[in-house]
């Protein structure tokens, strides 16, 4: 079982715990998680930079700590960006993206309003509308390699869309078209906030 875990574990380090619109969330929460049943987490999403590059690092740090399974988010950038997890006897290829916002900061990251630090930027798995194509380099090459590794099958988590809206936009329907097209055989996609219809697509 595999959820998205939008907040971030900044201790109190960062301040008090607090929920929206920058949670900072209790460590706890990961027994719950795990008590319930999950087996892995999704770390990048918009709020994976709540708590800034501190907490970004702690929240990964904690899980490791813990023992959960997470893709998504690095504490540094020679750490996996991807995993391959056999199911059952199946191998299957696992990574997760969330969107950036329009960054006028040169050679940054910015995540929900926050311009991230520069050695933040290899730590979150994330893409650009406005450079889809290093997006596509990236997940081209990271398919390969999740092959490479194994997998009969890969995943990509995408957290991208607009929140409350009951369709996908544009942007989704090229992406998801373009990773189908790459090898991709499942995208389940997180943020609208409201349930997207399923749609099946075939690699053109």
């Amino acid at each position: 079982a595999v959820a998205n875990l939008e907040l971030t574990l900044g201790g109190t380090e960062s301040g008090s715990y607090k929920g929206y619109p920058t949670f900072n969330t209790p460590d706890s929460i990961i027994d719950a998680v795990k008590d319930a049943g999950i087996g892995m987490l999704l770390t990048a999403n918009n709020h994976s930079y709540d708590t800034r590059l501190f907490g970004l690092k702690r929240t990964v740090g904690v899980l490791k700590e813990k023992g959960m399974d997470y893709i998504g988010t690095r504490q540094a950038a020679d750490e996996p960006h991807f995993a391959v997890k056999n199911v059952n006897g199946i191998k299957i290829g696992m990574a997760c993206f969330t969107y950036e916002n329009k960054c006028d900061t040169p050679v940054r990251k910015s995540i929900n309003g926050n311009v991230m630090d520069a050695s933040a930027n290899d730590l979150l798995s994330s893409f650009s509308y406005e450079n889809i194509d290093a997006f596509y380099s990236e997940a081209e090459k990271m398919i390969s390699d999740m092959k490479q590794g194994g997998a009969d099958c890969v995943v990509f988590y995408m957290h991208w869309g607009e929140e409350y809206q009951l369709t996908a936009n544009t942007w989704q329907k090229s992406i998801a078209q373009r990773l189908s097209n790459m090898g991709v055989d499942m995208i389940i996609g997180g943020h609208p906030h409201v349930v997207q219809p399923m749609e099946l697509i075939h690699s053109e």
